[in-house]
């Protein structure tokens, strides 16, 4: 499981950054790169926390921790979005680069549960 989540850890970590640095050529302004590094740690501490979950739930529960792992995943968007954003003064278009990051790193979980 370890293995799994360490590989996971760094793909997203790659993935995020590589995502980061691209959405700071389209939104190069200083409060979008403070929101575009921000989202990517909320996400990259949110996607390994809903992927151990994963992992821990075994192949027989697979189906069922993806669920909550999204449910997870739109329930986080949602309080950044409505909450964090406005009351920390964020750019309008932090939600966007969460739910980026969030997407991106979504597309690997599949290929590593079988490490």
């Amino acid at each position: 499981m370890m293995r799994a989540v360490a590989a996971f850890a760094a793909s997203a970590l790659v993935l995020i950054g590589v995502s980061a640095l691209i959405l700071g050529r389209f939104f190069p302004t200083p409060d979008d790169i403070e929101a575009i590094w921000i989202s990517g740690v909320v996400a990259f501490g949110v996607q390994l926390l809903t992927f151990a979950l994963l992992k821990l739930a075994g192949p027989a529960n697979v189906i069922a921790a993806w669920g909550v792992g999204m449910a997870v995943r739109l329930v986080t968007l949602l309080v950044y979005m409505l909450l964090i954003v406005s009351a920390f003064g964020m750019s309008e278009n932090a939600p966007l680069f969460l739910a980026i990051f969030l997407f991106v790193t979504s597309v690997v979980e599949p290929l590593l549960l079988s490490l």
